[in-house]
């Protein structure tokens, strides 16, 4: 008969069987959940963020990866987030790596690429593009992109962004297409902290309508030194392949104290 301690030891290896045999059956986690879709994925934003770093301390081929890491640390550089967006039929993927650098304060820069005819003859590009918010399939073969981004121009002045692009690509490449927006070719605004206003600043697209909200403010004190906050809110509607601003309204709110300088 076997004794105490030898049952003692059976006992807890069916256990740990158990329990290993209960991981090995588990799915794998979705890998969409954390940007990153799959292995191969990860293996081009591991080469996207060695070639930042290269470009960044002016590599020389003779660098070893430690040696890079350690040459970008120093320079108080840090990449603090990586993602990998999909188009919701898997025709184009977004790489998007955030920099991290800081001297009396942080902020943050943000480099993207796009790889697309994924179904056919893949090609990639440099894009701009900040932390991808959404991506809408239109009913013309383009697509809008949503993103946002964030900074601290002053010690006293941090800002939240939002922006879009809207895309199409063919076999000669990656197309991308205006947004007239305030005598701009493209849609998008910075808001400053502290804008006296009911809710958040958004850009919402609704792809049942193809007609996009948005609303954010801004303020003059630090840019102009009036304590003014403007809030704009209006309507883009998309028609024969273009986004058309159809409304816009400005609501101003006068903070300054009469008789009080600036």
């Amino acid at each position: 008969m076997p004794n105490s301690q030898t049952r003692t030891i059976q006992v807890f290896a069916f256990f740990i069987l158990v329990i290993l045999s209960s991981y090995a059956f588990m799915p794998a986690p979705d890998s969409h959940a954390n940007g990153i879709s799959s292995n191969p994925d990860s293996l081009i934003l591991e080469a996207y963020m060695s070639s930042i770093k290269k470009e960044f301390v002016g590599e020389e081929e003779s660098l070893t990866t430690r040696e890079l890491d350690s040459m970008f640390y120093e320079a108080n550089q840090h990449i603090v987030d990586q993602q990998v967006n999909y188009s919701p039929d898997s025709t184009f993927k977004i790489f998007t790596i955030e920099v991290e650098g800081c001297g009396a304060y942080c902020n943050s820069t943000w480099y993207s690429w796009i790889h697309f005819d994924l179904l056919g003859n893949e090609q990639s590009t440099k894009i701009d593009l900040n932390l991808v918010e959404a991506i809408y399939p239109l009913s013309d073969r383009k697509y809008l992109i949503v993103d946002r981004s964030w900074g601290r121009a002053a010690s006293v002045l941090t800002f939240s962004c939002m922006g879009t692009k809207l895309i199409s690509y063919s076999a000669d490449g990656l197309i991308i297409h205006p947004i007239a927006y305030r005598s701009q070719d493209h849609f998008g605004f910075c808001q400053e902290e502290g804008i006296e206003m009911l809710n958040a600043p958004f850009i919402q697209f609704d792809p049942n309508t193809e007609w996009l909200d948005y609303r954010y403010g801004n303020n003059y004190l630090y840019s102009h030194g009036m304590d003014v906050d403007t809030v704009r809110q209006g309507q883009f509607r998309y028609v024969n392949g273009q986004f058309i601003l159809e409304r816009e309204t400005v609501t101003v709110n006068d903070k300054r104290v009469p008789g009080k300088e600036e």
